[in-house]
């Protein structure tokens, strides 16, 4: 279908930038921009700190990369930073850059944006290691697990299923530790995930 009056679309960046800020749930947003064509979208606590968000309608020329670069200088420093832009992601030192259509998508249902990805894997930041020890239980739990899911007994529920594991950890094992529910519910996510 030809449109021919249509001459150009220019979308509202202070709504896209409200609507991203929503779906990701920052905090310190503004709702004005920082300077010139740089919005701040807020900030969002991360596994390994704070995650600023921006947005740049564009970084695809070192002309878009200056512009950004000094509506930065402006803002405090934070260690992660992300650009999200509408077309290009030219490096700008001190942050990371994102196309929109890589973080977020439009659900077609509700007409709010959907985040696609994690924003911390974007900028690099390191994962914290939750540390512990391997649960002692998991090899025999995987071994139930797989017994019940080779024999066609499995339950489709992750709560059903994990108390039947359970149960039957508890009499192959009399004398060990019984795991807790969570425990079970925990190794079975995985255990699915990887199967």
């Amino acid at each position: 279908m030809d449109y021919p009056s249509v001459q150009a679309l220019r979308p509202d960046a202070g709504r896209i930038v409200a609507a991203l800020a929503e779906a990701l749930g920052c905090k310190r947003r503004k709702q004005t921009p920082v300077h010139g064509q740089t919005w701040r979208i807020g900030a969002l606590e991360a596994e390994a700190g704070e995650v600023m968000f921006y947005f740049h309608t564009k970084l695809q020329s070192e002309e878009d990369a200056r512009s950004f670069s000094d509506a930065l200088s402006r803002e405090v420093r934070t260690q992660w930073r992300l650009a999200v832009t509408a077309a290009g992601t030219l490096p700008v030192a001190g942050s990371q850059a994102v196309r929109l259509d890589d973080l977020a998508e439009l659900d077609h249902e509700t007409g709010a944006l959907r985040i696609l990805a994690t924003p911390a894997d974007f900028v690099g930041m390191p994962r914290r290691n939750p540390g512990g020890r391997p649960s002692e239980q998991g090899p025999a739990l995987a071994a139930i697990m797989s017994d019940r899911q080779d024999s066609g007994v499995a339950l489709a529920g992750l709560n059903a299923e994990s108390r039947e594991i359970r149960a039957a950890f508890t009499v192959q094992n009399p004398s060990a530790k019984t795991p807790s529910i969570e425990t079970v519910k925990r190794h079975l996510s995985k255990f699915r995930a990887g199967s």
